[in-house]
């Protein structure tokens, strides 16, 4: 059957081209819908979707077909799956997690990223207060190496550096006496 017999046909309020187009693009949809998350019913919804906005477009007198009408509907359908599945993502997804799994992983990430901060506040507090006004300085208040430098009394901001990378050295070292205790 060929576009412009398509057209009229759902123009005219044909239903059985809805059925005839249905059947048609079902496979491929399915196919598709299933190797992205989803399920039948989900490719059955999608295709009903589809041909309901194919058939808004086709009313439409404006509207020129340039490829089948199978094809046309695929694209619908492919960019509503995609919509759907953004929006299922968001609402039952809220913090990103997507699974079980998941879920305990991010879990387990969270327990080693408290478990090494609270090594590294342990051997934070074992710095000198030099140190700890060095790494302060330049991690949590952002401030430059030459500003560390005036404010410390360093000569310059080599100077500031090089205390700096030793202090960090001094924190690894620490930091490492930690978790070789546990």
């Amino acid at each position: 059957m060929n576009n412009d017999r398509v057209l009229q046909l759902l123009k005219d309020g044909n239903y059985e081209i809805l059925w005839y187009l249905y059947k048609k693009s079902i496979a491929s949809i399915s196919k598709y819908v299933k190797s992205n998350s989803g399920n039948t019913q989900d490719a059955e919804d999608i295709l009903q979707e589809a041909l309901l906005t194919f058939w808004q477009k086709a009313c439409d007198p404006n509207f020129r077909l340039t490829s089948l009408p199978t094809t046309y509907i695929f694209a619908i359908a492919k960019n509503l799956w995609l919509k759907a599945l953004e929006k299922r993502k968001t609402i039952s997804n809220p913090n990103n997690i997507n699974t079980t799994d998941d879920f305990l992983d991010n879990l387990e990430d969270k327990i080693i990223t408290e478990e090494k901060f609270t090594i590294i506040d342990k051997a934070y507090k074992l710095l000198g207060e030099n140190c700890k006004e060095i790494l302060k300085q330049y991690y949590f208040l952002k401030l430059s190496m030459q500003e560390i430098a005036t404010k410390l009394n360093y000569a310059n901001a080599n100077v500031a550096k090089a205390k700096k990378h030793q202090c960090l050295s001094q924190l690894r070292e620490l930091c490492n006496k930690e978790t070789n205790g546990i």
